[in-house]
């Protein structure tokens, strides 16, 4: 957590206490970038206060239980889906019960979509969002003039060779939610199952259409793989259907070429026209309970989430917005090449996935069955059933 420690003198001879904020991100420049620029600016405002911040990776961000994070930590960047975990444990601060409290309703009305619903539970507001982000459609400008408008032409693209999507746990089970929700299938309604037998089948059915087509590669690779190696000169990748969307991948100079988000593309079984929302990511930025320095912690928590920052340092340093002003704005716009308003509808259509206590053991044991499908490892029979036991047992234990 924050400590105290001796720092330089004050004006008048004497010792100033110098306060040590703890903060933990991910490890990628969109999740470091913007915490790294807005915390400089604020010491440089209090300048009796530093803030030192530590990033996970990926995988740990996605699946690592918050109690590992918040002994250490004041200030921690969350995935929604930890919340049943924390709020069980007494882990996270309600800011509800902060003096910044009574701004929580105009900071809700600005968030992007279930972003700000996602980190509320049984009353409490646990965490602000500080980044919006859902699966989304991607491309490379300089190798198509226009991307795919329907999902023939994605498995067109496909056969080609020219499509990629991340497969590494969770991210198939992203899919398979998204291919779900767009076909107006519910998802984990009841205890006892996760979806119909008949509905999973489609889904299954849908997504390995697609899949057949695709390299080996994707089952290894997470979002920032796929698009690292989209950027790439030598790529092969021109589109990608389906993956979370990363704001610095739009900005010039970032990798060697630019790619351009759009929304998501429909697959129109059960008339989906408009491609639906796909499944809510972002993040949130959460204060320890147990945190020494709750005050200054919710202070810069409530800034680094208002929309005059949110607007301008945030995304000037690479940061993905969850204000909604930011997204709508034309200058921000501008600057990424249109990342927000191309891709807003599906943000704001986006499904917001289970949060209980025992959620993320099955998400990372469900993302791991879909996948032996897809390859072959696991017939459909065997998938379904596997499934819905899987699910039972997380909702039992």
């Amino acid at each position: 957590m924050g400590r105290s420690h001796t720092g330089k003198k004050n004006s008048k001879g004497g010792i100033m206490s110098h306060i040590v904020i703890k903060g933990m991100s991910w490890a990628h420049a969109r999740g470091m970038d913007p915490v790294v620029a807005t915390a400089r600016i604020y010491s440089q405002n209090h300048p009796h206060i530093a803030f030192e911040w530590d990033a996970r990776s990926l995988q740990d961000f996605e699946s690592q239980p918050l109690r590992e994070l918040a002994e250490k930590y004041d200030v921690i960047v969350i995935d929604h889906p930890h919340l049943g975990e924390a709020v069980d444990e007494g882990l996270l601060l309600d800011l509800t019960q902060t003096p910044y409290g009574e701004s929580l309703g105009q900071i809700a009305e600005q968030t992007v979509g279930k972003s700000h619903v996602s980190y509320s539970m049984n009353g409490g507001q646990y965490a602000l969002a500080i980044d919006a982000a859902a699966p989304v459609a991607c491309y490379r400008p300089d190798r198509m003039g226009h991307p795919p408008t329907d999902w023939q032409q994605v498995i067109g693209l496909a056969q080609s060779g020219a499509v990629a999507v991340p497969l590494r746990s969770p991210h198939a089970l992203m899919m398979f939610f998204w291919i779900a929700n767009a076909t107006n299938i519910a998802i984990a309604q009841h205890r006892q199952q996760l979806m119909s037998d008949a509905d999973m089948c489609l889904v299954l059915d849908i997504f390995k259409e697609l899949t057949q087509h695709i390299d080996t590669f994707c089952y290894t690779s997470d979002p920032i793989a796929i698009l690292d190696a989209m950027a790439d000169d030598d790529s092969s990748i021109m589109y990608c259907p389906h993956i979370y969307g990363y704001i610095n991948y739009s900005h010039m100079g970032f990798r060697d070429n630019v790619i351009v988000f759009d929304n998501i593309v429909p697959h129109n079984h059960r008339g989906d026209k408009k491609g639906g929302g796909s499944v809510l990511g972002g993040t949130g930025i959460a204060v320890s309970a147990l945190s020494k320095h709750v005050d200054i912690a919710t202070q810069y928590a409530f800034e680094i989430a208002s929309a005059p920052c949110q607007c301008n340092i945030w995304v000037q340093s690479g940061g993905q917005p969850g204000n909604k002003m930011a997204w709508v704005d034309k200058q921000c716009n501008r600057i990424t090449h249109n990342f927000m308003q191309n891709t807003l509808q599906t943000l704001e259509n986006a499904w917001l996935r289970p949060r209980y206590n025992g959620y993320l053991p099955f998400q990372a044991v469900a993302s791991t069955i879909v996948s032996d499908f897809l390859t072959g490892r696991m017939d459909k029979t065997q998938t379904v059933r596997q499934l819905q036991r899987t699910y039972r047992t997380s909702r039992t234990t």
